[in-house]
């Protein structure tokens, strides 16, 4: 039996704003949706602890990095899509997304 990967993710956020907060749980049910308990998202907030965002060399916010597994990744967010930060961070397979889309868009024959 495959062994499940554990995915080890930080998020990196400049204020906890109403926006970012609703973002945050968003981006939590889907992966709790796709992993189960399989990963842990960590939080950080560079105006309260900026030492962790200088020691990633993080220069814009919000991004988030996948340190596991590796190869470590990083993205820089668009909180309005959370599927390009998914597939950005190789979570889930592009072509797990069109075929999604395709199936969205299929029509069902008349009869």
């Amino acid at each position: 039996m495959k062994e499940k990967n554990h995915y080890s993710l930080k998020l990196y956020v400049t204020g906890l704003s109403p926006a970012v907060r609703d973002y945050i749980k968003e981006l939590e049910e889907v992966l709790t949706r796709k992993f189960g308990e399989y990963y842990d998202l960590e939080v950080i907030d560079v105006l309260v602890r900026p030492e962790l965002a200088e020691g990633e060399r993080i220069f814009a916010t919000p991004t988030i990095i996948r340190k596991l597994p590796e190869p470590v990744k990083k993205v820089i967010l668009d909180l309005r899509s959370k599927e390009r930060v998914l597939i950005g961070l190789d979570l889930i397979e592009i072509k797990d997304k069109i075929s999604q889309l395709m199936e969205e868009m299929s029509v069902e024959p008349k009869g």
